[in-house]
Formats: C-alpha cells, structure tokens, sequence
C-alpha cells in the first residue's frame, strides 16, 4: 500500500487527513509492506519527514519504505535507525549523491 503524504496528511479528493487518522482506520487491514512518500520533500533534498516516519513507526510494524527529502547516505543510515525497512530515492541517484545500492 502506498500513501503520499503532505507534511503529516494524506489527501483524498478535497480533503487532507491527518496519517494517525488514516493508520487508524487501517488498522484492521493487513499490510505487509507501507511505502509512505511525503510528496511535500519530493525533490527538494531538505531530508526526510522524521516526525511523519515516526508516527507511521509506531502505528505500523511491518515493513515500512519512505521517500520524499533524502539527500545522502546519512539520512538513509538514520532512517535505518528509526526502522525503516527501506528507501525510495531519485533526485541523489540522479546527482551522483548517492552510490551504492545497499546500507
């Protein structure tokens, strides 16, 4: 499943819904994998949405990807460390940023 996020809310059709929201009424689903991309960070190498992982980390437990911000090998490496299971990255691979394929 995946959710495009602003900031910390997930727009569907007029309307934006805070992600604890959304996670709530998820809950009952079963979703192995969550790719959440905060479309606000998308290509603007500020770093990645650390407050939106985090209250994703603690409502959803199995494998979590992100994107939107990441700049470097640092964040991808910190993004570990908060369980982040895996990355979604394009503007530092097109900028020969980032490298390598596995962290």
């Amino acid at each position: 499943m995946s959710l495009d996020a602003f900031n910390k809310s997930v727009k569907f059709k007029n309307r934006k819904v805070h992600v604890e929201e959304v996670l709530e009424r998820l809950a009952n689903v079963k979703i192995r994998k969550l790719l959440v991309i905060d479309l606000s960070r998308v290509g603007t190498m500020l770093g990645p949405n650390t407050e939106l992982i985090s209250i994703v980390r603690r409502r959803f437990h199995d494998q979590l990807i992100v994107g939107g911000g990441i700049r470097n090998e640092d964040d991808i490496i910190m993004l570990k460390s908060l369980g982040v299971n895996g990355v979604l990255i394009a503007t530092a691979i097109h900028k020969g940023i980032i490298t390598k394929t596995r962290y």
